[in-house]
């Protein structure tokens, strides 16, 4: 929880950047919650891309209510020290327009965590997946007597990590570029890190 004097701005910016999960918050057509951990690449502090199968059922939620809330936090953290950052967003399946920068977002991040780079032809049929994104409207953190705090998190610019040599070798495959390690999902199986010479995922619990 934020302290007297401290930096509500770079706690939040912290948990953005040192996490890999968000818990994304859904409603069906009744108005039923649903909510899914999926892995995420932010693009500043306000744009978060993710993959999964449109046929998913929190992707299905998106389509009819695209309001969403989001939460980001460290699971592991002691009990009494944890913080989260919640966010109200607007989510929606990346529409063909933008789905250049996304996926070059999106790539970007699986690079510098060690999997493996993604292109258009991967979140357009017929793929599997489709390409999201939830761009928030409202941040806060958690303050003394778990209240929220307000925060503008978007005040500095996220930090960009360089991929390290080696990542990401490419080879060809009939006209294809392909790679060699696992992508990251929406969740991968038994919520194991990815593991080079598997590609099966769970993309996200329905």
């Amino acid at each position: 929880m934020i302290v007297a004097g401290e930096d509500r701005a770079g706690v939040a910016r912290s948990i953005v950047d040192s996490n890999r999960y968000m818990t994304l918050g859904t409603a069906d057509a009744d108005g039923l919650p649903w909510v899914s951990p999926v892995w995420y690449a932010p693009e500043g502090y306000g744009e978060f891309f993710w993959v999964s199968s449109p046929e998913a059922r929190h992707s299905r939620n998106v389509a009819l209510r695209p309001p969403v809330a989001i939460v980001i936090f460290d699971s592991g953290a002691p009990v009494g020290t944890g913080q989260g950052l919640y966010m109200r967003a607007l989510a929606e399946q990346v529409p063909e327009a933008a789905l250049d920068r996304g996926i070059e977002t999106f790539s970007r991040r699986s690079l510098e965590q060690g999997a493996r780079a993604w292109t258009l032809d991967d979140v357009r049929a017929p793929a599997p997946h489709r390409l999201y994104r939830a761009t928030a409207s409202e941040h806060a953190v958690l303050g003394p007597g778990d209240v929220r705090l307000p925060v503008s998190p978007a005040s500095r610019a996220r930090a960009r990590q360089p991929a390290r040599p080696g990542q990401g070798a490419t080879s060809s495959a009939g006209g294809r570029e392909t790679r060699s390690t696992t992508p990251p999902s929406t969740l991968m199986i038994r919520g194991e890190a990815p593991r080079p010479a598997t590609r099966m995922i769970v993309t996200g619990l329905s």
